[in-house]
């Protein structure tokens, strides 16, 4: 039996953007398309999320929508046809499907799946990119791949980085293609921890060089103070998954726990935020 889905299109203006991503933010498969007036917002869920609290949610801030039912396979095969591969300064990302080979550095299979992360989208894009300016110029010797999703980040420092990197993710679906990814590109040394944000206790007394979190706004902003006590003193924090409209509210509670914004990267209305911690 095949699982199916339903694909809700909205749009908002820029006034109703951020009461709207706070209602959002909690759904792991959205899309969000910058537009001249506002966005266009795509929200993947299962059947049995669309109930009666989320159509009176968006009753009471849409005057209309459109539900399409869609099919998992359906969807995921629509994205193994449209790949083209992507190209960082050091990587060539694709579905492996095209026997395409970039003439980079390095080479990464990231198959499209349930789990968010193929590399296409800009919030993912813009984290590989800070990866590559992160670990041009420092030592890292631990790093944290805070909610990995299809594990193309861990995966990007791995590729990178000679240390062993830990990924967590709190969906047991993600953890299979995780694993699926991990095994097709040859990779290695990588720990995987079942996790809700920092909520495992393999994760209580350990510090790190550098964490990496490619997630929504009101997710982010409920980890700030976490990222801050598990990094080591000057440890360096890259947030991805953030809209333009969003980035001051994070530079705001960011700066109540002394990470100091260090570099900014910045694709339309998306930007991934570097941070470097000060004090202990």
């Amino acid at each position: 039996m095949i699982n199916k889905l339903k694909k809700i299109q909205l749009e908002i203006n820029e006034i109703k953007a951020q009461k709207i991503f706070q209602i959002l933010d909690s759904f792991k498969n959205i899309s969000i398309f910058p537009k001249k007036s506002g966005y266009l917002i795509e929200l993947f869920i299962k059947d049995t999320e669309f109930d009666k609290e989320l159509k009176d949610q968006i009753n009471k801030y849409f005057k209309s929508f459109v539900v399409f039912n869609i099919k998992k396979k359906d969807w995921i095969h629509q994205n193994k046809i449209d790949d083209k591969g992507i190209e960082s300064n050091l990587f060539f990302i694709s579905q492996g499907l095209k026997n395409k080979k970039g003439n980079k550095k390095f080479n990464l299979t990231i198959p499209a799946n349930l789990a968010f992360g193929t590399g296409n989208h800009e919030s993912t894009f813009l984290a590989i990119k800070a990866i590559e300016y992160l670990t041009k110029s420092r030592k890292i010797k631990s790093a944290l791949d805070l909610g990995s999703g299809s594990g193309i980040l861990s995966f990007v420092l791995k590729k990178i980085l000679m240390t062993r990197i830990i990924s967590t993710d709190i969906d047991e679906e993600v953890k299979k293609c995780f694993f699926d990814n991990l095994k097709s590109n040859n990779l290695n040394n990588i720990h995987f921890i079942k996790a809700d944000g920092f909520r495992n206790k393999e994760l209580f007394k350990k510090k790190f060089d550098l964490i990496v979190s490619n997630m929504l706004c009101n997710f982010q902003k409920k980890l700030i103070k976490n990222y801050y006590l598990r990094l080591k003193k000057n440890g360096q924090l890259l947030i991805s998954g953030i809209l333009n409209i969003q980035e001051n509210e994070i530079l705001m509670i960011c700066s109540k726990f002394n990470l100091i914004l260090k570099k900014k990267f910045i694709i339309q209305n998306w930007v991934s935020l570097v941070f470097i911690k000060k004090g202990n």
